[in-house]
């Protein structure tokens, strides 16, 4: 599986799906479709799209520049008029250190999601931003590769010819482009020149860790999460379910497993000019269904009983607990009843049958 992170969010390419989560403050969505060409273009422009105003200013500043004299017809055989084609390739590698900080946030999520040997989950969150903030695969190993190639191509290249420097650094160029999948294929599969392979990581680590991620904080590893989780569930349903995603799961003592319980919770905002709670009910329902956490759920007249794990139920509701400030509340009462026990299964289904059976009697 493949990352690539930008501002909005995450987004987790498989060998059949893709999927994204995004964060717009208020609201999160996730999304999951077939890995199509035009699936892969949809994306590039939404990563374009999230991009900062001066990258947008650059990138067409830079297509004019280019164009233009093209256009215009001031281009000769042998001469090219205006910003040179190849130099492109330096803006897209270059700009790859210059990542904006949202963006650098969301990388460092991604990266600790890869990293972790825990199930990707909610409810791991805390054990998730414990993992390395680094990345084997990271698209750094190429920008690193390119530079490190860049020079030695180009000294070769002066010694060879004695043409003008701006056609040498454009023949470096795209011979660097031609040779760059031989030396990344060594770099992730060979196993000769450790040392060498050893110093190159080294370097790309040390960009990840110092320029192209930061530590993420929980909204951007949730959304990381999320993304992950829509992948999997398209194309390893099972490895959901895993306590750990690599190596064997592990042996829980029985005594230790807990039942579920169910929480009944009500929200009612004090001070609002208004007696009607259903838009903070209804925000809070979006965010049942959204939530990657093994819950189940049910909206009555009065109240939202949830049913799950105490941890999950404690995680949730903290939550939810937060829905009604972000609608602009200045002042809420949560009045929360769990029911746990422990002696037996239990769940919303099974005490409505319990009493049903009864009244059948």
């Amino acid at each position: 599986m493949r990352g690539m992170s930008y501002q909005r969010g995450v987004i987790f390419v498989g060998n059949r799906y893709l999927a994204g989560a995004e964060d717009w403050g208020k609201t999160s969505t996730s999304w999951a479709e077939p890995l199509t060409v035009k699936a892969m273009m949809k994306v590039s422009l939404k990563v374009y799209k999230a991009m900062p105003v001066w990258y947008h200013l650059l990138s067409v500043s830079a297509l004019f520049a280019s164009m233009i004299p093209w256009m215009a017809g001031w281009y000769q055989p042998g001469e090219w008029i205006g910003f040179p084609v190849y130099l492109w390739g330096y803006f897209f590698l270059g700009t790859h250190f210059w990542f904006p900080e949202e963006m650098k946030r969301y990388h460092g999520a991604e990266h600790k999601v890869f990293s972790s040997d825990e199930l990707i989950s909610v409810r791991n969150i805390k054990i998730i931003n414990d993992a390395e903030i680094t990345n084997r695969y990271c698209s750094t190993n190429v920008i690193v590769l390119y530079f490190i190639q860049l020079p030695i191509i180009l000294m070769a290249i002066l010694l060879l010819t004695s043409a003008p420097f701006f056609h040498q650094l454009e023949w470096s160029t795209y011979l660097n482009l031609l040779l760059l999948p031989f030396s990344l294929k060594w770099l992730n599969r060979s196993v000769r020149g450790r040392r060498l392979r050893n110093g190159i990581l080294t370097l790309s680590y040390a960009a990840q860790r110092h320029v192209t991620t930061l530590e993420p904080n929980e909204k951007h590893l949730k959304t990381a999460v999320k993304a992950y989780r829509r992948v999997l569930l398209k194309e390893s349903p099972g490895r959901l379910k895993q306590e750990r995603p690599f190596g064997k799961p592990k042996k829980r003592n029985k005594k230790e497993e807990s039942k579920m319980a169910i929480a009944d919770i009500t929200i009612v905002p004090l001070g609002s000019g208004s007696t009607s709670v259903s838009e903070v009910v209804a925000s809070v329902h979006q965010l049942l269904k959204d939530t990657e956490l093994p819950i189940q759920y049910e909206l009555t007249p009065m109240s939202t009983i949830i049913e799950g794990k105490p941890e999950d139920l404690y995680d949730i509701i903290r939550q939810v607990h937060e829905v009604p400030f972000k609608h602009g509340h200045q002042r809420i009462a949560l009045n929360i009843r769990i029911d746990d026990r422990r002696d037996k299964e239990s769940g919303m289904a099974l005490k409505l049958k319990a009493v049903n059976e009864r009244l059948n009697e």
